[in-house]
């Protein structure tokens, strides 16, 4: 309720030959009314008698010279008539201005300075000046120090009927006339699960609405209602003493939660909200700084540096510019009085890239002319968190190609997926392991999908890797475990195969013709232009995997096999090729500071090479000398003698594998590639070969 149109006249102490004198001002004109108590009437000093009396000279029911009152002014007598309500409750005398169309000015004076009465309208000096009786949900503002506007906050009066001019208490409010809540439709909107299983995306408005609910106890489904979060509005100060959070007008970076605190990043701002109360941007009041409250505090440096990422780390938050990573962190508990920023590291960020958190490291993206890099932030002190961030993409500086467009990590398997725009139809992999908190594996490979696969989007579930993958004809959910050792069920391998079905996911069922001894198979999506299908045998208590059957005709989504297959249990998709090419091979001794170099001088000739494998059933070294023709030197899995080598079946060895290289070691390629269904597990590489000097130290 805006006070302007009302006013409260509260006689706090009555004395003997005292006057109190009251004022109003309305339209220019003026009406003072002035109590003069007795010199030695008890009752006429009571407090209420006074705040009576003054009453009935505002509005005429007393003229001058009775009950000690003193009437003058040329304005109207503030009757109901000339559109003023006048009511006594206790010792004090609520003033309101009905016609609400204009203001009116009123004082108040004592003959004992001033300190036998307050006046309240507008403001109040003090809280203590504040009648315990009031009009409910008369508002205030306490004023404080006069000098500073900073400490000023407002109070409405809640009357403990909940209405009328009585006894009640005074709460803490928000400024009279201010804008006091958000617009849910220009705020971040929610992604809920609703009770039925099914997805609502809704602003934060507080709205209901009902559901149909399952009792699996009861086996009774019932209509039940739920209510959608709000965000709170501003319940104390106003604009000066408790602002707008800094993304107002702002647009919002990043979204994150920290320390049971929800926070936005906008412009060169992060802004947490009340410690508890996620959808609370608002000082619950102005009075004093609780450590719940809401923070809002700016990453301050010498470049512009506007936060684009936030990632929780460890017991900081790490915020990301496009030139600097900042550190938000606090002593203790994380309150307003405690909270701090400060530059950590200086290095580019791709702004349209989230930072990927991973264990104890944060990957975040940079850009390199037409090529991306990757760069892992971490702690490097055993002490007070101190961090860099080193380029785990150095060694292979133009590998990803484009720009980075999103990234996915697993824990479990340690291993970061790159989803970035040279090649929509790629993802780029970093496989890692930390011993210790030593880097003992850092390497790189990818997967190229068909060429009519343009991916949308990855994210991790566990070890499986979930695959948005747009393709000529509609959206398709595919998957990728990344998880070792897999095994089909039945079996000790896995059958690999891309896009991989069993018959059963087949509709309609496979069909047998006995007229040209031919299955069809109908797939549940259209085979890509240039991709090669397989149907492979499926393990069960009496079939053995891997077995290739022979595929006579295709069409948009159909497959033709030879044999009656309607009813064999088999593994059908599309065919595709593992490839491994060794780095260039080179002689190395220890150096004289430590650690390996590589020799230079001399001739370096490679002659065999041997692979040791395990589980494998099929692999392919192929050997290329420069400007030559390429070797190839298979493996089958068919060992003589080996009691796995059984006709109709696939053969899985362990063992090791020799081939010839015959070259020097830098005009050899040399590559490992698998494009059947059957395993290859490698588990290392040596090399036969000379070296010849071509000098010698001396001395």
């Amino acid at each position: 309720t805006d006070p302007g149109n009302q006013a409260m006249v509260t006689i706090i102490q009555g004395n003997y030959a005292t006057k109190y004198t009251v004022k109003v001002t309305y339209s220019g004109s003026s009406l003072t009314v002035t109590k003069t108590t007795e010199d030695s009437t008890k009752a006429d000093i009571q407090t209420s008698e006074i705040a009576s009396d003054l009453k009935d000279g505002l509005d005429g029911t007393t003229s001058t010279g009775s009950d000690g009152l003193t009437i003058s002014g040329s304005l109207a007598v503030l009757s109901t008539a000339n559109g003023w309500s006048l009511e006594v409750s206790g010792s004090t005398l609520l003033i309101k201005r009905t016609d609400t169309s204009e203001d009116f000015d009123i004082s108040l004076e004592d003959s004992v300075g001033n300190g036998n009465s307050t006046l309240v309208k507008d403001t109040a000096q003090l809280f203590t000046d504040l009648p315990l009786v009031a009009p409910h949900n008369f508002t205030t503002k306490i004023s404080g120090d006069p000098e500073s506007g900073v400490d000023d906050y407002f109070v409405k009066f809640i009357a403990d009927a909940g209405s009328g001019f009585a006894n009640g208490t005074w709460e803490e409010t928000v400024e009279p006339g201010i804008a006091y809540k958000f617009d849910p439709a220009t705020m971040p909107h929610l992604l809920l699960r609703t009770a039925d299983g099914n997805f609502q995306f809704t602003p934060a408005d507080g709205h209901t609405y009902a559901v149909n609910v399952y009792d699996p106890v009861a086996d009774t489904t019932t209509l039940t209602s739920f209510t959608v979060p709000s965000w709170g509005d501003r319940q104390a100060g106003g604009v000066k003493t408790n602002p707008d959070p800094s993304f107002i007008g702002e647009t919002i970076n990043d979204i994150f939660f920290f320390k049971n605190r929800l926070g936005f990043l906008a412009g060169e701002k992060a802004i947490l909200s009340e410690a508890g109360e996620f959808f609370n941007f608002f000082r619950v009041t102005v009075t004093s700084l609780l450590d719940s409250a809401v923070i809002d505090i700016t990453a301050a440096h010498t470049k512009v540096s506007v936060l684009r990422h936030a990632i929780p780390y460890v017991e900081v938050l790490v915020m990301f510019s496009d030139q600097t990573q900042f550190v938000l962190r606090s002593e203790g508990l994380l309150t307003p009085k405690t909270v701090s920023i400060t530059p950590s590291t200086e290095f580019e960020n791709d702004r349209d890239v989230a930072p990927e958190a991973t264990g104890d490291s944060i990957f975040f993206a940079t850009t390199r002319g037409s090529y991306a890099g990757i760069r892992e932030y971490r702690d490097v002190s055993s002490q007070r968190l101190s961090f860099e961030a080193t380029e785990i993409s150095a060694t292979v500086p133009t590998y990803i190609t484009g720009s980075i467009v999103k990234m996915a990590s697993s824990t479990k398997e340690d291993v970061l997926v790159i989803q970035a725009s040279g090649s929509t139809s790629t993802l780029w992999v970093y496989k890692y392991f930390t011993n210790g908190g030593e880097r003992v594996q850092s390497s790189w490979f990818k997967f190229t999908f068909g060429s009519d696969a343009d991916i949308k989007n990855i994210d991790f579930l566990d070890s499986t890797l979930y695959i948005l993958v747009q393709r000529s004809e509609g959206l398709f959910i595919e998957t990728l475990d990344f998880a070792p050792g897999q095994a089909d069920t039945d079996s000790t391998f896995k059958i690999a195969l891309d896009r991989r079905i069993k018959e059963t996911q087949c509709s309609p069922s496979p069909s047998y013709s006995a007229t040209t001894d031919k299955t069809t198979f109908t797939l549940p999506y259209n085979i890509a232009g240039g991709a090669t299908m397989q149907v492979v045998s499926r393990a069960t208590s009496s079939v053995e995997a891997g077995i290739m059957y022979n595929i006579t005709a295709t069409t948009t989504n159909t497959l033709v096999v030879s044999g009656d297959l309607s009813t064999a249990p088999v593994w059908i998709g599309e065919k595709y090729t593992s490839l491994y090419k060794f780095s260039e091979i080179h002689l190395q001794q220890p150096s004289q500071r430590g650690g390996m170099a590589v020799v230079m001088g001399g001739r370096y000739q490679l002659r065999y090479g041997s692979l040791l494998f395990e589980d494998s059933g099929f692999f392919n070294v192929k050997v290329t000398p420069k400007y030559q023709t390429a070797y190839e030197y298979p493996f089958t899995g068919r060992i003589l003698g080996s009691g796995n080598n059984l006709i109709g079946a696939p053969s899985i060895e362990s063992g090791k594998f020799d081939f010839p290289l015959m070259g020097k070691h830098d005009d050899l390629t040399i590559e490992i590639e698998n494009d059947s269904p059957l395993p290859s597990r490698l588990l290392a590489a040596e090399w036969e070969a000379s070296y010849n000097p071509r000098s010698s130290r001396m001395g």
